[in-house]
């Protein structure tokens, strides 16, 4: 699904993010990625998103060099990227939008399924993540989960076949960041959509990560940590298990040798 091979970057200021950088995750596997501040989480997934470009190497999605964002990439950031003067529904079909599924005046325009469909698409992920009564309201009208879930249902409703996600629940309350944790590990049972998470948080990684890569200090040449989580992930409960806090000490301990808790 994604290989990177030899991959360089460096910001136009001269710091280099990674050199040499190789990684690869196969379709239908759940990564996290975490890592001190300024270490290239979020670096990386724009290259893989397709919103910067590497300097040197090769990245591909399913076999394709990537030259641009692709179609069926959802990238969701912790600002939500909603659209404050548009409702709820609004914002959930903005990617359809842009895609050309229909106009501004609501005018069915070319694409590759009827606009019908398309709407219902909409409609479907905002029952399914228990949104549709708030469709109609605006953002500052509803709270930080329910922006969050809109914008991802406007991910979903575009049948991405991978996610990407930007410290996706870092603004949100200890309570409500639990029930988006639970809801994505649902959400991947059901579909087992391709993901990489970014986030910073040591207990989040191993919940929604069945594959966990930990980055270090850049440059990054190379994947310094990975850590296979699969004994019991993705279980109810799992969060209370001892797998879980040996995974949590683990990544601590490892954290803490490489300097990344400093």
């Amino acid at each position: 699904m994604i290989k990177t091979s030899d991959l360089c970057f460096s910001y136009p200021s001269g710091v280099a993010v990674f050199d040499r950088f190789s990684w690869s995750v196969s379709a239908g596997e759940a990564w996290t990625v975490i890592g001190p501040s300024g270490c290239g989480k979020s670096t990386l997934l724009l290259l893989i998103a397709g919103l910067l470009r590497p300097d040197d190497g090769s990245l591909l999605i399913n076999g394709m060099q990537l030259e641009r964002p692709r179609p069926r990439t959802g990238l969701v950031l912790q600002e939500y990227g909603l659209l404050p003067w548009s409702t709820v529904w609004e914002n959930a079909a903005l990617g359809l939008l842009i895609r050309g599924y229909y106009g501004h005046d609501g005018k069915h325009t070319p694409a590759d399924e009827d606009l019908t469909q398309a709407k219902s698409r909409v409609d479907h992920w905002l029952e399914r993540l228990n949104i549709d009564h708030v469709k109609d309201r605006f953002p500052h009208q509803i709270s930080g989960g329910q922006r969050q879930r809109t914008a991802i249902a406007r991910t979903l409703a575009l049948h991405p076949d991978l996610i990407l996600m930007d410290e996706p629940f870092g603004a949100l309350d200890a309570l409500t960041r639990e029930n988006m944790q639970l809801l994505m590990l649902g959400l991947y049972a059901e579909h087992h959509l391709t993901h990489v998470i970014v986030t910073h948080n040591i207990e989040e990684a191993v919940i929604l990560g069945k594959n966990i890569m930990i980055l270090c200090n850049p440059p990054i040449g190379s994947v310094e940590i990975m850590v296979n989580n699969d004994s019991s992930w993705g279980t109810r409960g799992y969060r209370n298990t001892s797998e879980y806090l040996d995974r949590c000490r683990y990544l601590r301990n490892e954290m803490g040798v490489n300097g990344a808790l400093a």
